[in-house]
């Protein structure tokens, strides 16, 4: 039996684990259904044995797609929407593309997610019969969103006139909705609370976050306490290095900074105890260059606890950090940026708090959940809402 015309089916990953992309899909899956809307669901993650590996083909995910696909097909005779957040790899993609000419044949009203920031450089490492395969099956949707128009030119492959892209920026996860905070303040007497609040991976600057830390201790002679929270990932990118080695790397490397008692690693934080962390911060650090990233959620977090950033120029970020505002955009190749960022907080106490009340100003102005369901639901229930233009 066929569903109602308000019906949808959304097709992504739920946690656990807490990716920033299940966080965003389970964010919407739950604000819809506060809504009262008729939503059915597929969970695309993988939870075999809690191992991920990221990038890697592997028969068990094909074999998992199998499955995905059939409950999708079942799922898909009773709605008439579909939404899906677009894999960054062949086998994800092999998964969309049946999902996209399925949605299409059965005259589904189809809408595209692209959380990542690195849909271009996967469109760019294809050859050139399968590039011709990505185009003509995104151009199957009715909308494509994508997180910001800093990524737009991740998109060039679409031709411009389409109209196919729209942009929605991220928003707070449902569960961490808090009361507007006081400014934060910060305390001479005390050690300013720097944080690392992302998956653990080279290339999101978690080793920079730490030198940072040492030049502020040894160097500067500030006073610091560092805390990581996030998982170590396997990346496939040709290293052997397993995710339990480069753990054991970072902690011998705290070690060998002479930096016990001033970092520490924490592993993953979620619930009440990632509402304390947030609330607990001075300062969210992510100095990131990982080539698949988006907006990140960690950043919105900590905008919303009223917590200034420091963070890179990179894919959307300047969107979410105002450099001067309400944080600072800094060099991922230089760590001493980093610290120098910190030392003129520490040293203008005043430009802090001012900081502190900027990041929640500019939090609300832009990416509260309710912002951003409000702007995809226009996209999907095709409602004459803005979803564009918002506030800088």
């Amino acid at each position: 039996m066929l569903g109602t015309e308000d019906s949808l089916l959304m097709v992504g990953p739920l946690p656990p684990p807490p990716t920033g992309l299940a966080i965003a899909f389970a964010t919407c899956l739950e604000g819809f259904r506060k809504r009262k809307l008729t939503v059915e669901v597929v969970d695309t993650n993988d939870r075999h044995n809690g191992r991920r590996t990221i990038g890697k083909f592997e028969w068990r995910r094909a074999l998992q797609m199998t499955w995905i696909l059939s409950a999708f097909l079942w799922k898909l005779l009773r709605t008439r929407r579909v939404y899906l957040l677009l894999a960054i790899s062949r086998v994800g993609f092999a998964r969309d593309l049946v999902i996209i000419w399925l949605s299409f044949f059965l005259r589904r009203h189809l809408i595209l997610h692209i959380h990542s920031g690195g849909y271009g450089l996967f469109y760019e490492r294809q050859h050139f019969w399968l590039q011709i395969l990505i185009r003509a099956t995104l151009a199957r949707a009715r909308s494509i969103i994508i997180l910001s128009d800093l990524l737009c030119e991740q998109m060039s492959f679409l031709p411009r006139s389409s109209g196919l892209l729209k942009v929605v920026p991220n928003g707070l996860p449902c569960r961490l909705e808090a009361e507007r905070p006081v400014a934060k303040r910060l305390d001479l007497a005390k050690p300013i609370r720097l944080l690392y609040l992302s998956n653990m991976i080279r290339s999101k600057g978690y080793l920079d976050v730490l030198e940072a830390c040492r030049q502020l201790t040894f160097e500067k002679k500030i006073p610091v306490r560092c805390d990581f929270y996030g998982d170590f990932l396997e990346l496939f990118t040709g290293s052997r290095t397993s995710s339990q080695e480069a753990r054991q790397a970072f902690l011998q490397r705290i070690q060998q900074f002479r930096l016990t008692g001033i970092a520490a690693y924490h592993g993953r934080v979620t619930g009440a105890a990632k509402v304390r962390v947030l609330q607990k911060a001075h300062v969210l650090i992510l100095p990131t260059r990982y080539e698949w990233e988006g907006q990140p959620v960690c950043i919105i977090e900590a905008l919303a606890f009223g917590t200034p950033v420091i963070a890179t120029p990179f894919r959307a970020i300047p969107d979410e950090v105002v450099d001067g505002y309400n944080g600072f955009l800094v060099d991922k190749q230089r760590p001493s940026a980093i610290a120098d960022a910190v030392e003129r907080l520490w040293i203008e106490p005043a430009k802090y708090q001012n900081m502190s009340l900027n990041a929640r100003r500019h939090f609300e102005r832009n990416f509260t959940t309710q912002l951003h369901l409000d702007r995809l639901q226009a996209i999907i229930w095709d409602s004459a809402r803005t979803t564009k233009n918002y506030e800088d």
